[in-house]
């Protein structure tokens, strides 16, 4: 446990609280410390993905014998002046590779964030259109009490829902990328409430990643 405590305040302050203060020193005075800035550079894109492997596979390697403290010393390697392994790690290692596979990357990046605004937009479309028809029902079981008994129940959570979204789900979904054209021809049809149908509108267009070399 102490080992573990002190692998963690080690890393803390050479390898991200150190390196945090002499980026924001590089940058503070950028005429007189490019050659600092590009090493502070270097040293963020290693760490990203270190901690991005790290992240996706600790659950895997966590339990090794030693873990925390190679993870530690290689943390030191990485940010200590002295060595400068994340200069060496980048230049011989994540250049290469990211300029030989920067074309795969900027295309599945734009696909990813493509897929997950449409995956959103097709559950918000199936939720809403779900409470619609919850809605509908409610109104024909509303009728039939109104005709029984000569004055209409209360309005249900379901209606007060809708209510809020007929006010409010616009502008919601705008931000996800739909259109308002696109959801009011949707809502003559549902009631207000966008079919599933309105997702395969397309996803909002992202900004296409420039080669920078």
């Amino acid at each position: 446990m102490l080992m573990f405590l002190l692998s963690h305040l080690i890393s803390a302050w050479f390898a991200f609280l150190l390196p945090s203060y002499a980026t924001f020193k590089a940058l503070a005075h950028p005429p007189d410390n490019q050659q600092e800035l590009q090493r502070w550079g270097m040293y963020w894109s290693v760490v990203g993905v270190f901690l991005a492997v790290e992240y996706a596979a600790e659950w895997l390697i966590s339990w090794l014998p030693f873990y925390w403290e190679a993870k530690t010393l290689f943390l030191l390697f990485l940010a200590l002046p002295q060595t400068q392994g994340s200069t060496y790690i980048y230049n011989n290692y994540l250049q290469p590779f990211f300029v030989q596979n920067e074309s795969d990357f900027d295309a599945g990046i734009v696909q990813v964030q493509k897929n997950i605004v449409t995956f959103i937009q097709s559950r918000l479309a199936f939720f809403w259109e779900w409470l619609a028809n919850i809605a509908n029902k409610g109104q024909g079981v509303t009728s039939t009490n109104t005709t029984t008994n000569g004055q209409a129940p209360p309005n249900s959570a379901v209606q007060t829902v809708l209510g809020l979204w007929k006010s409010y789900g616009n502008s919601a979904l705008s931000v996800l990328g739909y259109s308002t054209s696109t959801q009011s021809s949707a809502g003559n049809s549902n009631n207000g409430v966008p079919s599933p149908s309105a997702s395969s509108a397309g996803a909002p267009s992202f900004p296409e990643p420039q080669h920078v070399y």
